[in-house]
């Protein structure tokens, strides 16, 4: 009987150590998870931010020149990337709103996300 129940004991230790460290492992999972939640909210407020003080810097005068060709970079690759987009969706038979950007057929009379009555343009 003593054997029994050293043996049920020792069992019963180690499925406590096992839970402990599930218990633990899940916690450590569970933490990183959070971290990564809140470094992605950061990076999307750093994008946030820097497409407000864009807004704002664009219109200022005397910026320093440093800044002023940031400016002008990006404006430069915002045509690059308008004229690139509106090329694929001549490839691929499609368009975009002219009021909230969204990717409509060229055939569509009316965007499927704001509902703005289409253009047609040659």
């Amino acid at each position: 009987m003593d054997f029994i129940n050293e043996t049920f004991d020792k069992a019963k230790d180690l499925f406590s150590v096992a839970k402990q460290k599930t218990e633990e492992a899940v916690n450590v999972g569970k933490q990183k998870l959070d971290i990564a939640a809140v470094e992605n909210k950061i990076a999307k407020l750093y994008t946030k931010l820097g497409k407000e003080a864009f807004s704002v810097l664009a219109n200022m005068e005397n910026m320093p020149q440093e800044i002023a060709g940031l400016i002008e970079e990006i404006k430069g690759n915002k045509e690059l990337l308008a004229s690139l987009k509106s090329d694929l969706g001549k490839m691929q038979h499609k368009r975009e709103c002219h009021k909230c950007g969204c990717v409509v057929g060229e055939d569509a009379v009316f965007c499927n996300r704001c509902g703005e009555k289409l253009t047609f343009e040659e």
